[in-house]
């Protein structure tokens, strides 16, 4: 058990001395992404792996597609809202009609 522990400690120690950048927010949420904008460098990060952690233009292309899907997918969610809650209320609308007393006109 120790030398588990020895060796896992020993990995996340060299992973840290490894990493060249951390990002602030770490977490990833599907219900709501984000695009992560702050970083902070460490010493050992050259510019030319700086240069690397920037989108390119096709990335924003994607990231702009996913955009919009995710507004489609929210839109579309409302529309079948709404559509349901206007079927449920001409359903009521119905029952109310059927447990209505029929009256004559003379």
């Amino acid at each position: 058990v120790n030398s588990v522990i020895h060796s896992v400690t020993s990995f996340a120690t060299e992973l840290q001395r490894t990493q060249r950048v951390r990002f602030i927010d770490e977490t990833f949420d599907i219900e709501s992404p984000h695009i992560v904008t702050e970083t902070h460098y460490r010493p050992e990060t050259t510019e030319e792996e700086k240069a690397l952690l920037y989108y390119c233009p096709e990335e924003y292309a994607k990231f702009a597609l996913d955009h919009w899907r995710w507004k489609l997918s929210e839109e579309i969610k409302r529309l079948q809202e709404l559509q349901a809650e206007e079927k449920e209320s001409r359903s009521r609308h119905e029952e109310e009609k059927k447990d209505a007393p029929i009256s004559r006109v003379r």
